[in-house]
């Protein structure tokens, strides 16, 4: 739902790209994947559910997170930054 929003806000603001934002747009980014990784984490040491309520729920997370990787990855002017940070 929010990586929707954000690949939405992308195409809004790529023609009138300023600094201001790219900055919110990639703070916005690293909030979901902080967000991804934090149900992860809370998935895999938490819930009590049943391993396969677990794995279902690892599943949608890793393709959350791999969408959300790809629209960063396909919007390099906007994410110039993160990349950047990525590879140091």
């Amino acid at each position: 739902m929010y990586i929707k929003y954000l690949a939405n806000e992308i195409k809004q603001v790529t023609s009138q790209l300023t600094k201001l934002e790219i900055k919110r747009l990639s703070l916005f980014a690293d909030n979901l994947f902080n967000g991804i990784q934090y149900y992860v984490d809370l998935t895999k040491n938490k819930f009590t559910e049943t391993d396969d309520y677990k794995a279902r729920m690892l599943t949608e997370l890793d393709a959350a997170k791999e969408k959300l990787q790809k629209l960063v990855d396909t919007n390099k002017a906007v994410f110039k930054s993160r990349l950047e940070a990525a590879i140091a």
